[in-house]
């Protein structure tokens, strides 16, 4: 019988593991069938978060439906005091590397479209920051108890370090690091020389990282919640534990989708995109209007079609190909990213050209 923390640990991991799957998909299709280039290092980094975070969902699922975890009556058997022990040690190893690749993949995003030499500079640091950081807490977590490994799903042996210290540190690190992570695309829009307008749509798609810095602070809550319980076998089976473990699974598949997000303008653009089908709902409404019961009606109709019609048709005819245009620069390979379509100069706003990278 499953509990109810196990019903929505299996529910929620299910449907944002969906999600996360479904727009990793459509980055790599639109690396590789509509721009036609191959996919970057940043790609790879979130196909590989994507993996973990996968195999994070499993296996919290499977320990979730095998255990009495959420159930505060359950009194745990020493096996599976063991056994959730070891698959602890695993998810939050895991949960750690899976977040330092989303991060890292960010980065590397960034590197690509912005070239300024300041900018390539503050990502490599930060790259190297992020990894450092994942690894550390990483061993932290493993030597714990001391050595060997195997010591940690010991319950007999005590901890030698602050279990809770290094969950918070963890925590409140991740979220410093997804601050300055998502904050930095912002700051190098508000440089660039466009129009303020542009600069605001920018913004605007950047900020859909904000939901994700949202996430980082509610673990964090949950994880300081978390350790206030006593450090006893049975803790893996009471609440606070399932909030701090629900949000471990919130996160990587949240960050995976935002940040893929940021890289599926093809696709939007394209014949499957929005404005295709806003376009072609257009096109077969214009087609619609009645065009008269005969040839001299429908003749006269035609010859005889208001100014705004005409001026509407033409307006339309342009926007056809300028879009026409934008597509065939995209597939060319030239222009190695698109996302930031609005830093371009249009015809009318030609002046000095920003160093950026077109994404």
């Amino acid at each position: 019988m499953l509990t109810q923390a196990a019903k929505v640990c299996i529910a929620v991991t299910v449907i944002l593991g969906s999600i996360a799957i479904a727009i990793t998909v459509l980055r790599f299709w639109c690396r590789l069938r509509i721009q036609k280039i191959k996919p970057g290092a940043d790609d790879w980094c979130a196909l590989v978060a994507l993996i973990l975070s996968t195999g994070i969902a499993i296996l919290t699922n499977y320990v979730a439906a095998t255990t009495g975890v959420g159930e505060a009556s359950f009194h745990p058997t020493l096996d599976q005091v063991i056994f959730a022990l070891k698959a602890n040690l695993g998810l939050e190893n895991a949960q750690i590397a899976c977040m330092g690749l989303i991060k890292i993949s960010l980065l590397l995003y960034y590197k690509r479209i912005f070239v300024l030499e300041v900018y390539q500079i503050i990502t490599n640091v930060l790259i190297g920051v992020v990894a450092a950081f994942e690894f550390t807490i990483i061993m932290l977590c493993l030597l714990s108890k001391g050595t060997p490994v195997s010591t940690q799903w010991d319950p007999f042996v005590p901890f030698k370090l602050s279990i809770s210290a290094i969950l918070i540190s963890f925590c409140a690190g991740n979220t410093a690091l997804d601050v300055f992570t998502l904050l930095l695309p912002i700051v190098a829009v508000r440089n660039l020389q466009i129009s303020t307008s542009r600069k605001l749509v920018l913004w605007v798609i950047f900020s859909l990282g904000s939901f994700c810095i949202v996430a980082s602070i509610v673990r964090l809550y949950y994880a300081v919640e978390y350790t206030k319980v006593p450090a006893t076998g049975d803790s893996f089976f009471q609440a606070p534990f399932i909030y701090n473990i629900l949000w471990a699974l919130i996160e990587p598949p949240v960050f995976i989708v935002a940040g893929s997000l940021l890289t599926l303008g093809p696709f939007f653009r394209g014949k499957y995109g929005p404005a295709s089908v806003f376009r072609s709902l257009r096109s077969r409404l214009l087609s619609s209007f009645p065009r008269g019961s005969s040839k001299g009606s429908s003749a006269k109709s035609t010859g005889s079609l208001p100014s705004f019609v005409k001026r509407s048709s033409d307006s339309g005819n342009k926007a056809w190909a300028s879009t026409a245009a934008n597509s065939t620069t995209d597939e060319s390979g030239e222009i190695p990213s698109w996302e930031l379509r609005a830093l371009e100069d249009s015809a009318g706003e030609r002046g000095p050209k920003n160093t950026q990278a077109m994404v």
